[in-house]
């Protein structure tokens, strides 16, 4: 069956198949299902065309993005691997790195994307108590170096503190990236006296 949305786009069932997976994208012709243990990649007709393992030291893959042809896939123990997904078979962009070598009081990556030219990687984490550490990291892929933006930090009385929650690299321009962030509740310390 085939349903016309306007004149420019026109949907139209293909085939089906089942695939347990937690996220899924697509790219060109490829289907790429990230699953609890490993991440597969199908054929738009459910064919398995390549299937990358993560050992037990890397850990499980508990997210991952798609930015352009840049696949970023994070781990359980902090591992982060950058695949290019333009090529037949998705191959390694950068040595896979894990994020207990680039940041301090690490715990865990909450999430993490690449621009769309493969230069820069956005990354949020929560520390070892696995509470968030606040800040947006940029770790830039030539240098191996990473640069943050505090979003606790407060430079003056009036500043607000806030958490990143969500971050997207523009499409055109890989220097230039937004983010949402989430403002934290102020407490009050007043305290009743009851007499």
């Amino acid at each position: 069956s085939e349903i016309t949305l306007n004149d420019n786009l026109t949907v139209r069932f293909s085939s089906s198949f089942n695939c347990e997976n937690v996220q899924i994208f697509i790219y060109d012709q490829n289907i790429i299902c990230v699953g609890q243990n490993d991440v597969t990649v199908m054929s738009l007709n459910g064919v398995k065309l390549q299937e990358l393992i993560f050992t037990d030291h890397e850990g499980k893959p508990i997210g991952a993005d798609l930015s352009s042809k840049f696949l970023t896939i994070f781990t359980l123990n902090g591992y982060i691997k950058i695949y290019d997904v333009s090529r037949h078979e998705l191959k390694l962009h950068i040595p896979v790195k894990n994020a207990y070598d680039l940041f301090e009081n690490f715990g865990e990556v909450i999430l993490a994307k690449a621009n769309y030219d493969g230069s820069l990687v956005a990354i949020t984490i929560a520390t070892e108590s696995l509470v968030p550490d606040g800040k947006l990291w940029i770790w830039k892929l030539e240098t191996d170096a990473v640069v943050s933006y505090d979003f606790l930090q407060k430079d003056n009385v009036e500043a607000i503190a806030r958490l990143p929650i969500t971050f997207n690299w523009d499409t055109d321009d890989n220097r230039l990236l937004v983010c949402e962030a989430k403002l934290i509740p102020q407490s009050n310390k007043s305290s009743d006296i009851t007499s």
